[in-house]
């Protein structure tokens, strides 16, 4: 997870370019995730798409999850000022009003937002997460564990995802092959009486 921290050299704010990575939880304001997806068959159709993050805030607030089309994102070099932009509406918000608990965000909570065949096709799939951010107004910090938490403490963000397989449709030659060579092997019966 990419995030701005604000207690880092000197702080970081909105607008800077500035890239925080390593420590092991962070108050961020917005989160980058970029998910391997090449597991899955490219002609797969997800049913079922969640993704888990711990939160360690104490701020009650609500946080959104957005899908991020653009895959350019690199660990360690996206800032502020070079961030992707997220696609449309919230894929889900959640009201996080305890810490230190795993939160789940519904992926397609919001029907054709996530194209998830393009990204099948490329094999990633990036989100953000966003916490309550208000224009002119000071943003509120949310604080989830990060893939580089303590060794140990099995509290990285994870996807889960149900899918099933298209089947391949026999192409229309095949099915007059195959009949007319049942049609040859009843015709070559007949003759052999």
């Amino acid at each position: 997870m990419d995030a701005w921290g604000v207690a880092a050299n000197n702080g970081c704010r909105a607008a800077e370019p500035h890239n925080y990575t390593s420590p092991t939880r962070y108050r961020i304001y917005r989160g980058f995730l970029q998910f391997d997806l090449s597991g899955i068959p490219d002609n797969a159709i997800i049913t079922t798409a969640e993704l888990w993050v711990y939160y360690g805030g104490a701020n009650p607030q609500n946080c959104s999850l957005y899908y991020v089309p653009s895959d350019s994102a690199v660990t360690n070099t996206m800032s502020w000022n070079s961030q992707p932009a997220p696609s449309g509406a919230a894929l889900d918000e959640q009201f996080l009003d305890m810490n230190n608990r795993w939160t789940t965000f519904n992926i397609l909570a919001v029907p054709n937002v996530w194209n998830f065949a393009s990204d099948l096709s490329d094999n990633l799939l990036s989100l953000l997460i966003k916490g309550c951010e208000s224009s002119g107004g000071p943003y509120i910090l949310s604080q989830f564990s990060t893939l580089e938490a303590l060794p140990g403490t099995d509290l990285d963000p994870y996807l889960v995802i149900e899918y099933t397989v298209r089947p391949v449709p026999i192409p229309a030659a095949l099915w007059l092959v195959g009949s007319g060579l049942i049609g040859l092997f009843g015709f070559r019966r007949k003759f052999r009486k």
